[in-house]
């Protein structure tokens, strides 16, 4: 266990030690907000402490004692802190004596364990999960308990951070110090397997966006070598006319240079529209690739549980011909993706022929600029008039085309820049790609995944409902309810801290079915079928949702048993069949 990470990641939020770490951004404060926090700890961790003696006193050491390991009292101070909470306290107190005793304490700090779906360690998960049900403000509780738990720790980071803002520079400074800061209150780790905030998917628009981003800095590449190359142009046309070429000549040539010019921005034009056709191909390729993978890997575990059922009979012969069309379907998509990725790959190395062509055809043009202007030097009346030895011209002629050189090395490492960036675009785009085609192909793939009973009916599942979560008698965990209840039937849980936040799971679980297009009225809900799962969406006041297991009478079953749930607050349900 280390409850310090848990301790740290609440003093930053809750702005402890102000004069320190508010001297950081808020972009550096959510990176702390983001940072993984502690493993867990167990009830034999929790039992070793003497909570009774724990609340009577401020003194942590006089009750673990003087070899308590720093992660110990973070942990004494946590529950210190937590069961002082007037409302935990309350609840906490089951026989209403005024006074929390060990095994009151040790009883709730086990249920809420529960939270994350793992009864056996307490985690950031519980807790987090713990204070918003109860809708309870720990500020002030934690202000004090961080501050005399932590308090060197705390200051050693801020030091470390401040320092980080006050000697790195500009550019570099906040994140700097938002490194120092994760490794300081990580201990240097980068990652931690039981934190359960995993990052949201990308939207669409939020790629466009990027993509949008990275073509305006190349907008801002391209012109800045612009100005350079315009730079270069000006002082090769000042140093012309200053070895003696004519105003007459220097008209003429820059006649013919600006014809090749044209030709050259014309091959870089095109050569640009094969890099966007070339890119936008590759990423429709590399799309394709984790799609095909996708119903590969369906088609795969579709014939697992085709050749896992035994038996000719009718029952047996209808879901064999069930697989054996949902894989059929499978591999006709597989097909037609294979057969598109290879038209996409062909089109790709056309065009890939065509741009080296067209860059070989503006190498050709840029070597002919080059030489006009060597000829338009040899070629001028005055250059190099009255310089003294042919050395000296030779010097001077040098000198002028140089700067030609210039101009090709700032254009070259203007394309190097571009390149990477639209390297970076083309990532963008796999991934826009996918976004969008994510809907229709999940869709497609449910819809050919064959969903194997799990060995219980709805009569069967409902009858556990009612004699385990529905047993409990409690209010406001219906969630830990119908866990209880599944854990029992099925062996699993469905590891959320919101009834609500369960649907996506349960629309992608093996052995339950979508139904709730079968169910469109408060009299359908009603007289739901027993082992129906309704989950009700979150809404102004109703944050967590709803969820419940219809018992087939008119009523169903979470934490307790009441009157089937047929309106919550005007939000939206889905319902699920177990499948036999």
């Amino acid at each position: 266990m280390n409850f310090n990470d848990f301790i740290l990641k609440k003093a930053a939020l809750s702005g402890i030690k102000q004069g320190s770490l508010g001297t950081f951004t808020s972009s550096v404060k959510e990176n702390i907000k983001n940072i993984s926090l502690f493993d867990s700890a167990s009830f034999e961790d929790l039992e070793n402490i003497d909570i009774e003696k724990l609340l009577e006193t401020d003194d942590i050491d006089s009750v673990l004692g003087e070899n308590a390991t720093p992660d110990q009292k973070a942990l004494a101070q946590v529950v210190k802190a937590l069961l002082e909470v007037d409302d935990i306290k309350e609840k906490a107190d089951v026989d209403g004596s005024g006074k929390i005793e060990q095994a009151e304490a040790l009883e709730f700090l086990k249920s809420a364990m529960a939270f994350d779906g793992d009864l056996t360690n307490l985690t950031m998960d519980d807790l987090d999960a713990l204070v918003e049900k109860m809708n309870i403000d720990l500020s002030a509780n934690w202000d004090e308990a961080i501050n005399e738990a932590v308090q060197d720790k705390i200051e050693d980071v801020a030091d470390k951070a401040t320092q980080a803002i006050q000697s790195s520079p500009v550019g570099n400074a906040i994140s700097n110090a938002a490194s120092r800061i994760n490794n300081a209150i990580n201990g240097g780790s980068s990652a931690n397997k039981n934190n359960k905030t995993a990052q949201q998917s990308e939207t669409p628009e939020t790629i466009k966006k990027q993509i949008e981003e990275k073509q305006g800095d190349i907008k801002d590449i391209e012109a800045k070598a612009e100005e350079e190359v315009a730079e270069q142009e000006k002082l090769k046309e000042e140093a012309m006319k200053k070895a003696g070429v004519s105003d007459e000549e220097l008209k003429a040539y820059k006649e013919k240079e600006a014809e090749i010019g044209k030709q050259i921005t014309e091959k870089e034009t095109a050569i640009k529209e094969k890099d966007s056709l070339i890119s936008d191909k590759e990423s429709s390729v590399s799309s394709n690739e984790s799609y095909i993978s996708s119903l590969a890997s369906q088609i795969s575990a579709n014939e697992s549980k085709l050749s896992s059922i035994s038996g000719d009979d009718d029952n047996a012969a209808s879901k064999k011909q069930e697989i054996n069309s949902k894989i059929s379907n499978l591999k006709a998509e597989q097909s037609k993706k294979e057969e598109e990725n290879t038209k996409l790959k062909q089109e790709i190395e056309t065009a890939k022929k065509e741009k080296t062509t067209l860059e070989q055809e503006k190498q050709k043009l840029e070597q002919e600029k080059q030489k006009l202007l060597s000829d338009s030097l040899d070629a001028s009346k005055g250059f190099g008039k009255g310089v003294g030895s042919s050395e000296a011209v030779s010097k001077m002629k040098e000198n002028i085309t140089n700067f030609d050189s210039k101009i090709s090395e700032i254009k070259a490492n203007s394309q190097k820049e571009v390149a990477a960036k639209q390297s970076e675009i083309q990532e963008l785009e796999v991934k826009l790609k996918n976004a969008e085609a994510v809907e229709e192909r999940t869709k497609f793939l449910k819809e050919n995944t064959y969903k194997a009973g799990l060995g219980l009916t709805g009569e069967e599942l409902a009858e556990i409902a009612r004699t385990t979560g529905g047993a409990e008698g409690t209010t406001g965990w219906c969630l830990k309810g119908v866990n209880d209840s599944l854990e029992k039937a099925y062996g699993f849980r469905l590891s959320y801290n919101s009834a609500y936040q369960a649907i996506g799971e349960m629309q992608n679980k093996e052995g339950f079915e979508d139904v709730t297009s079968q169910y469109t009225t408060d009299q359908d809900l009603a007289n739901l079928p027993a082992g129906a799962m309704v989950i009700w969406e979150n809404g102004n006041g109703h944050e967590h949702g709803h969820i419940s297991i219809a018992l087939g009478n008119g009523q169903e079953a979470s934490d307790h048993i009441q009157t089937q749930t047929t309106s919550r607050y005007g939000t939206k349900y889905h319902i699920f069949m177990p499948v036999t």
